[in-house]
């Protein structure tokens, strides 16, 4: 008996068509499996020029994604009211081509933390966004006293995540590219 195409047992007894299969009728046996790992790698296959397509954009990494946002992301919840007003600023206007919208990520977090599992989260999930396949750009937006700096999705370890895509550091005082 298989079920989503995995097997969960075997019949105990005939069962008709339409018929409960529940544990009266289902015996559960250990299945035997030979395991292999492959001795070698195995080719990627290649797409055949009939493949259904879609529009979307290849990232550098070879990700794809099927827009093309800004995020405008706050490193602490203080910066977060000023990335939902910049996001909100780009509502109803022209933006350039294969942009499609300018999106706010503001939380509560980041601001009076200790470093810890806290602040990591905070991380995975803030390069999360900005490494993700529909984000092209991002724009943090800091008071520059936030545990959570900036400096941080700057850094190689950070850098990984996060692709090489422009990051535009706003800080108290500050406004630079980088990256």
């Amino acid at each position: 008996m298989e079920r989503y195409g995995q097997a969960i047992g075997r019949a105990s007894q005939p069962i008709e068509a339409g018929r409960h299969v529940h544990t009266h009728n289902l015996s559960f046996e250990e299945l035997q499996f030979d395991y292999e790992f492959p001795a070698t790698e195995a080719p990627v296959p290649q797409p055949s020029k009939d493949a259904p397509t879609f529009l979307g954009y290849q990232r550098a990494d070879g990700r794809v994604g099927t827009r093309n946002y800004i995020a405008v992301m706050a490193a602490s919840n203080c910066a977060a009211h000023t990335a939902e007003m910049v996001a909100r600023g780009y509502e109803g206007q022209t933006l350039p081509p294969n942009v499609d919208g300018v999106v706010a990520f503001p939380h509560g977090e980041g601001c009076g933390h200790v470093f810890g599992p806290d602040v990591d989260q905070l991380r995975r999930t803030m390069g999360g966004v900005l490494a993700h396949p529909n984000v092209s750009a991002g724009i943090i937006l800091g008071l520059g006293c936030e545990v959570n700096q900036i400096d941080y999705y700057l850094s190689d370890g950070a850098r990984g995540r996060a692709g090489t895509r422009p990051v535009l550091r706003v800080g108290a005082g500050e406004r630079r590219w980088l990256g």
